[in-house]
């Protein structure tokens, strides 16, 4: 019989290739969260964007929707917008800022900018500058049609001034003390344009919103993923793309062979495991953890290494005890109790997650064990 915990455990952690419903572990629960509807309003929300529900891991980081009364709502460089329409397949969000629509009258005007690694203007877009506490200079007067101004106080002076491309102004004629630039689409700066155009013609152009594109490598994986029945979405750790898939996550899709946690979750008594690599040591009294299986009784060890050997090059890999001990943070938290011993949470350097079994106590000289190990591989 092997001896007591502290001188004979064996540990392993167990990856599942789950072609299953449900496992307990976390790439299974992105797979799900992912899976999850996000409506806000009339709006489907879908990967690269994610909120309520949906965590960040099921979309790009930058692209998190909060919805608002059924009003879908988005923060790009500190700047607050309402989002008016995503069209994915064309890679288009348009936008509507948020301080605007409550009022062209801004107390604080300050510019908005984008990531344009991130964003890029749709070109038939227009750029509009709102000049804001306008007076007209002494001596001067304004023209008597001046359809490009608005009113923000009807008891003072002061007024506001828009112009674009096709709109100019003679700023000769006055001083501003704010101005900033905002984005129009082309049929509001035709209205914009027109001799009778006024205020409340401004502001119908900046509900009507502009539109962004994203650019193409923020999901360009995600056809191929969806294709094979995985769920878009970002590694939480680096950021980049991840296919969360029913067996874990991948870097591109969910057969590319190359799981982004090729060390998952562990499998509790009871579920169907296809396929399971398997990383163990077993600790001797007075001997440190070598990276090998090792037993009470050295006249057994060739039964570790034919088991080894029938790997070829699939053969398990091999962890040290101390290894084992940062992984489990000194197994600290249980999450259950397998054959022979217990289940503890852990994290690979790297950040995916794990379970590790210690083999607290077994009959013979292991051989129960090897079987185990055996029949899930």
């Amino acid at each position: 019989m092997l001896s007591d915990l502290h001188s004979t455990v064996i540990l392993f952690i167990i990856l599942c290739f789950l072609h299953m419903p449900i496992s307990l572990g976390q790439d299974d629960e992105r797979y799900r969260s992912c899976g999850e509807p996000f409506r806000c309003g009339s709006m489907d929300i879908v990967y690269p964007f994610w909120g309520a529900r949906k965590p960040e891991y099921c979309g790009h980081p930058s692209f998190e929707i909060s919805c608002e009364s059924n009003i879908p709502k988005i923060t790009i460089e500190s700047t607050r917008y309402t989002v008016m329409s995503i069209n994915t397949p064309s890679r288009i969000l348009t936008l509507a800022r948020d301080d605007l629509l409550s009022s062209i009258c801004l107390d604080n005007p300050a510019n908005a900018s984008f990531d344009l690694n991130t964003f890029s203007y749709v070109s038939s877009d227009l750029n509009i500058t709102l000049y804001f506490g306008c007076t007209v200079r002494p001596g001067l007067q304004l023209p008597s049609s001046s359809p490009n101004t608005f009113i923000c106080n009807r008891n003072s002076n002061i007024f506001g001034i828009y112009t674009l491309i096709d709109v100019p102004f003679d700023l000769s004629l006055v001083t501003c003390q704010e101005e900033i630039i905002a984005r129009v689409n082309q049929t509001s700066a035709e209205a914009l344009a027109s001799p009778t155009a006024s205020g409340e013609v401004l502001r119908r152009a900046i509900a009507g919103g502009f539109s962004v594109n994203w650019t193409a490598g923020i999901d360009s994986k995600c056809q191929q993923c969806d294709s094979s029945d995985g769920r878009c979405g970002s590694n939480p750790d680096s950021g980049d793309f991840a296919c969360h898939c029913v067996n874990g996550a991948h870097s591109n899709d969910c057969n590319d062979g190359q799981r982004a946690v090729p060390i998952a979750a562990g499998c509790i008594a009871g579920l169907a495991i296809i396929s399971v690599p398997i990383i163990y040591c077993l600790r001797r009294r007075g001997s440190s953890c070598k990276p090998l299986i090792c037993w009470k009784i050295e006249s057994r060890d060739h039964k570790i290494e034919e088991f080894m050997r029938n790997y070829g090059s699939h053969a398990p890999r091999l962890y040290s005890y101390s290894d084992l001990k940062k992984i489990t943070s000194s197994f600290s938290h249980k999450i259950g109790k397998g054959g022979f011993g217990q289940v503890y949470k852990g994290k690979l350097p790297d950040g995916r997650a794990v379970a590790v079994k210690v083999l607290k106590e077994t009959n013979g000289d292991g051989e129960e064990y090897i079987n185990e190990v055996a029949s899930i591989s």
